[in-house]
Parts: structure tokens; sequence; C-alpha cells
């Protein structure tokens, strides 16, 4: 999130549990070693983009327009909001890659075909 309070830009965003409450939300593609930045995209809110902006979509359009596709047997280090089955699986099978990150389990109720198989058993008390 790059700080904005001005009124020239309609595609501000305002999370208030965030320290930078108002400004741009950019997704950054960065090499961990040197802090490099290989590619951006900003988001100009869901009705302007036509593929979407899911967690897959984005990172699918940061390694595309980097152009690390080609290699295989990387790591991709995401925070919480980028880790989901479907990405783990998509990348390992499109690009041969692997994702770290947090995930948070599901309740019980909303569980699915798509959760790790670790959260799909009751828990031990």
């Amino acid at each position: 999130m790059i700080k904005y309070r001005g009124k020239a830009i309609s595609f501000t965003q305002y999370n208030p549990l965030k320290p930078i409450k108002h400004g741009i939300k950019v997704f950054a593609l960065c090499f961990s070693y040197t802090a490099y930045l290989l590619g951006f995209e900003v988001y100009v809110g869901k009705e302007y983009t036509q593929d979407g902006a899911s967690a897959l979509q984005v990172i699918d359009r940061l390694l595309l327009g980097a152009n690390l596709t080609l290699v295989t047997g990387r790591k991709l280090y995401v925070d919480n909001w980028y880790t989901t089955m479907d990405l783990a699986k998509h990348l390992y099978e499109q690009y041969g890659w692997t994702i770290v990150g947090t995930m948070t389990p599901t309740e019980k109720k909303s569980r699915s075909d798509h959760d790790a198989p670790f959260l799909n058993y009751p828990m031990a008390v």
C-alpha cells in the first residue's frame, strides 16, 4: 500500500485495520536476496480488471510479466493473502514451483477438497 490521501485518483483503497489506512494498492514481485522489484501491478478496482484480482490470477500475471515461467524448481515466498491450496497446486503443476506461506485453517463446516490434507481430520483435544 502506497500512502495517498489526495482526490485526483479514484482507485484509492481504505483499510482501517492497516497502518496505512488510505492509499494505492500495489501487488509486487520482488527478488528476496536483493529486494529488486521484478514486476508490479496497481490494483484499480475489480470493476476495471478483466482477468480478476484473485491471488492466482495476480501471481500468474506477475510471473508472466517478469518472464519467470521458463525456470522450474523455484520457491515463492508469499504472505497469507496469497497462500491457498489452489495456488500451490497451480504453481506446482504449471511451472514446477513450490510456495512457502502461512495457511489459516478453515472451519469444519466450510472445508472442501481444496483444503490441506492434515486439516480434514478432527483435531485431538
